[in-house]
């Protein structure tokens, strides 16, 4: 057998291969059921750290970007990052390319379902169709009807 291409030399390094094999199921699991972090995460990292450069070259400031647009995917992990780059950032600039990337795909995303709804009636407008966007955002928070049901679960469990 040929000698293996990559040695562990450091202490850091030998600690980093020994903790490794208890980050594999969390990532298993987590790309299991459907959840994003695992990709967005080193995404909006990535992005982060180039954004809050003091200097920053054109292809760095269109990749970090990009990445902080693309993990936009999932709000919820990014939008606190997102202030990190709009308040640590040297310039207000690199925030708004950000910005304006994400008004840009909210406008493709209009136009593309106004086609597609255009058979139907009164759908077609794009205030209506944001509406619907907002509505079913919402959908999730918690109602009157579902803390009855959770109510009844709980005198149910006796919880």
């Amino acid at each position: 057998m040929g000698e293996p291409s990559a040695k562990v030399g450091s202490k850091i390094e030998r600690w980093f291969l020994g903790l490794m094999p208890f980050a594999f199921y969390a990532t298993g699991a987590a790309i299991g059921n459907g959840q994003l972090i695992p990709f967005v995460l080193p995404l909006v990292l990535y992005a982060v750290l180039i954004l809050t450069r003091p200097v920053v070259s054109k292809k760095e400031l269109s990749v970090g970007s990009v990445f902080m647009l693309t993990s936009l995917v999932q709000p919820t992990i990014a939008a606190p990052f997102f202030w990190l780059v709009l308040l640590r950032s040297p310039r207000w600039s690199r925030g708004t390319w950000v910005v304006l990337g994400y008004a840009v795909l909210t406008l493709v995303a209009i136009v593309f379902q106004m086609r597609i709804l255009r058979g139907s009636k009164g759908q077609a407008d794009p205030t209506r169709l944001v509406k619907r966007w907002v509505a079913k955002a919402e959908g999730g928070r918690i109602t009157v009807r579902s803390r009855v049901g959770m109510e009844r679960f709980m005198i149910c469990f006796q919880v």
